[in-house]
């Protein structure tokens, strides 16, 4: 790979920028102090600021070799570095690898999310890389779910490979192809069904509560107009008093106080997706006048989409 140097990246509330010694005092008191941060990353935790130019230092000598690229991460609006994104491309089969922190005070206001669609052309796009990697901590949930907006898939988990500063420990792999990435960019929507999809496939849990009554074996994942994602599974009974899973979902979606579905999936326990019964259709309509616009995937290959109107026509009321 020939040499290119670390650019410089703006979105609305951050510049992902190369770090600086300079930059020490802020990573130190944002982020590098904060053990609930530093906890998921492979580097010691510099004990003072003086110790975060020691880091700095190394990171910057890094950026010399032109498969490193590592990021400071400033917040327009304060001024000041609040987290480091990091990707290493491996030459031989052009894969990129990625690992990111960001302090506690900002956790939880999509601004990892910010930074990551940042990098993602550049690596794509710039590089031609042909795949980006990335792999969390069992207890950073929250990265997971990020990767997964973007179209990551899970590879699975690497027992004993991953190591931060506490040890070693199971590492949560996810990956997204060049393929996969171009398609996410010729339909945008595409990534927010993949993050359904995945959500119906993680509640599957096929069981038997009793001698009367199975569990799990369908999963539903529906999005609202308020943006959450709420998810269900199917309950077979020996009667009638069973509940399919997306029926199931939209009570677990008003007992959280909201009623307007914007999509819908369905996923069975091989991973195969299900078009909704006609209980589930009709429940879905009766919840009010824009229920027929709500959008049902049908299949990923081919890709179909369909709408509540298309799959009820002709409704009774």
């Amino acid at each position: 790979m020939s040499s290119i140097e670390v650019p410089t990246l703006k979105t609305q509330r951050l510049i992902l920028r190369p770090f600086s010694l300079e930059d020490a005092d802020e990573v130190y008191r944002n982020f590098a102090s904060d053990e609930q941060v530093t906890r998921f990353l492979a580097f010691d935790p510099p004990r003072n600021v003086s110790e975060a130019r020691d880091t700095i230092n190394t990171w910057c000598m890094y950026c010399s070799v032109p498969a490193y690229f590592h990021w400071a991460i400033e917040l327009i609006p304060l001024g000041e570095v609040i987290g480091s994104l990091r990707g290493i491309v491996t030459e031989a089969t052009s894969v990129a690898s990625l690992d990111a922190c960001i302090g506690r005070p900002w956790w939880n206001q999509g601004l990892m999310t910010e930074a990551l669609a940042a990098v993602m052309p550049f690596f794509f796009n710039t590089l031609s890389i042909s795949c980006l990697t990335a792999c969390h901590h069992p207890d950073c949930p929250a990265a997971g779910h990020i990767l997964r907006n973007f179209g990551f898939q899970p590879e699975g988990i690497r027992r004993r490979q991953g190591y931060s500063n506490q040890g070693v420990y199971d590492e949560i792999c996810y990956s997204l192809l060049r393929s996969e990435y171009e398609q996410i960019q010729e339909d945008p929507d595409r990534a927010l069904w993949e993050t359904l999809y995945q959500k119906a496939l993680s509640v599957l849990n096929p069981r038997e509560i009793s001698s009367c009554i199975e569990a799990g074996g369908v999963g539903a994942a529906l999005y609202t107009a308020s943006r959450h994602i709420y998810t269900g599974v199917c309950i077979d009974t020996a009667c009638t008093l069973g509940m399919c899973a997306e029926r199931n979902a939209i009570a677990h979606m008003i007992t959280c106080g909201e009623q307007e579905i914007l999509r819908i999936v369905a996923v069975g326990s091989h991973g195969q997706i299900l078009s909704p019964c006609g209980a589930c259709r009709e429940m879905l309509m009766q919840l009010g006048p824009n229920a027929r616009n709500i959008q049902v995937l049908l299949s990923r290959e081919p890709w179909t989409v369909m709408t509540l109107q298309d799959l009820l026509p002709n409704w009774w009321y």
